[in-house]
């Protein structure tokens, strides 16, 4: 039995959190911008829906676009983004992930990556071994829907109240709050710390250093 407020669960997201990501993500956008000659959007604005499922992330930037139209640049987007240099951690987080497993603490990610994104990425950076469960957005409920969250407590038998939320946007933050869950923010990914203190974290780290200092706070 669970042993109330007691963290034992940390989920992670997964690009702008654990991967240093964003400008791959930034540059194979604009590149599939620029040959589906679709308006090629600043680097802000398209880090502004990192972190949603690719389709609706796409809908949102360009409201305009048909359904048709945003399978192709989806489908586009995702060769590119494979063609740019491989995944790249964020410095300390292999040492954070493995103090974490040190004392017990169950690790899982929930992304708005497709399963098959997330999976060659792990295998790049050698993390596969860490996470008991990966959630992603064509096998969930999309952020900042709770879904992802619940499910994985369910599936791992762990209290929400036992459960940890790290990411880098609002979407993460917001997920969090409406599982019920603790958040923490990273500034050092995608969203502006104006935007993710709106969204109401139980702590704020903008560096990997600091992020290690609030996970030993909280668990």
């Amino acid at each position: 039995m669970s042993s109330r407020n007691k963290i034992e669960l940390v989920i992670f997201d997964w690009d702008g959190t654990i991967c240093d990501s964003i400008g791959k993500i930034v540059t194979a956008f604009i590149q599939t911008a620029i040959q589906l000659d679709f308006e090629v959007l600043s680097r802000s604005k398209i880090s502004e829906i990192i972190g949603l499922k690719l389709n609706d992330a796409i809908g949102l930037l360009y409201p305009s676009a048909t359904m048709n139209q945003i399978i192709e640049f989806s489908s586009l987007y995702s060769k590119n983004y494979r063609l740019t240099a491989a995944p790249v951690l964020y410095p300390g987080i292999r040492d954070l992930l493995v103090d974490l497993v040190k004392n017990d603490i169950s690790l899982c990610i929930a992304t708005g990556k497709s399963s098959g994104g997330l999976d060659r990425d792990l295998r790049s950076c050698n993390l596969s071994s860490f996470f008991k469960k990966l959630k992603t957005s064509d096998t969930s409920l999309p952020k900042p829907h709770p879904n992802m969250i619940i499910e994985i407590c369910d599936e791992l038998f762990i209290d929400l109240s036992n459960t940890l939320m790290v990411g880098d946007t609002e979407f993460d933050i917001l997920m969090a709050r409406n599982a019920g869950t603790k958040s923490i923010a990273v500034t050092y990914g995608a969203h502006l710390q104006s935007k993710l203190l709106a969204a109401k974290p139980d702590l704020i780290a903008s560096s990997t250093e600091e992020l290690k200092i609030c996970l030993k706070s909280m668990i």
